[in-house]
């Protein structure tokens, strides 16, 4: 009898639909190298490549730090800053409806000197906030500016007063008259010297109102047009503080600004402070100074 054999019988295949053997080989496709190889440098070269930076530009294009915010909330501005963004860009009195110079007014004090329609004085300015800080500062102003500086100056105290107001041709024509009796034509005809007799000597005139008792002073700005469109056709109503002025340059262009008188309570000792002299004086003192 024969012996069984130990080893297991040869597992039976699964059928398959075909045999490999039977499935022809397909042949690839041949790629092209040097295409594969150009494709994948074009695409390379499209992306945008930015050399690394150096350390100079890193400090050129840091950004400004900012500074830390006042525990109470203050709103916290650099003085000298200030007194430098008032000095301009220019000799002439700078505009300063601005967030550096929005606290910032001025008052005229004194005529240096005049030459056509310009002239060169100092004034008083003064920032307007919690503790006042006040300098004196020289610059250049057009005479016919000053001179509606000083006219507001007279129509806030008609204002007070309830009193009429004059027109500005006929303020001029009444303060020239003055100056022509107390000075002579001469100087009444120049414009300079007539507005240095109004602040100085004029005895009528102060920037400090009498009824006021030296508590509150008369101080100006010079700032843009500012101008707010209504479609709804609401009456517009003339702002008497203001005077609109006009700017013509050497090319005919035109750029329209603003004078603004604004009345100002001040510190109690503001007389003694910004004009220590004056308490010596008597008759002298300018009349635009104490009243």
């Amino acid at each position: 009898m024969e012996k069984m054999s130990s080893l297991k019988p040869v597992a039976k295949q699964p059928r398959l639909m075909k045999s490999a053997a039977q499935v022809p080989l397909a042949r690839a496709a041949t790629v092209d190298q040097s295409k594969v190889s150009e494709e994948r440098n074009r695409r390379i070269g499209a992306l945008p490549i930015h050399p690394a930076p150096d350390s100079a530009t890193l400090t050129t294009n840091a950004p400004t730090p900012k500074k830390p915010r006042h525990p109470k909330g203050h709103i916290v501005r650099d003085l000298e800053e200030t007194w430098e963004s008032m000095n301009g860009k220019t000799e002439f009195l700078n505009l300063s409806d601005t967030i550096k110079l929005n606290d910032v007014w001025v008052q005229p004090m004194t005529v240096l000197s005049s030459k056509g329609t310009v002239a060169e004085v100092i004034f008083q300015e003064i920032v307007v906030a919690p503790h006042v800080k006040h300098r004196e500062h020289t610059c250049k102003i057009a005479l016919d500016d000053l001179a509606r500086m000083l006219y507001m100056c007279d129509c806030l105290q008609w204002d007070i007063a309830r009193v009429e107001r004059s027109t500005f041709d006929e303020w001029v024509e009444a303060k020239t008259n003055k100056c022509v009796e107390a000075k002579g034509v001469d100087e009444a005809s120049d414009r300079g010297k007539l507005c240095n007799f109004i602040m100085r000597e004029d005895s009528d005139f102060t920037f400090y109102p009498l009824a006021l008792n030296n508590s509150c002073g008369i101080f100006f700005r010079k700032i843009c047009y500012h101008s707010y469109p209504d479609k709804s056709g609401a009456i517009k109503l003339d702002y008497p503080s203001m005077m609109k002025c006009e700017a013509k340059s050497t090319k005919g262009s035109s750029f329209e600004y603003v004078l603004e008188a604004r009345l100002l309570v001040l510190p109690q000792n503001w007389i003694e402070t910004v004009y220590p002299d004056t308490a010596m004086e008597s008759e002298e003192a300018p009349a635009s100074q104490v009243c």
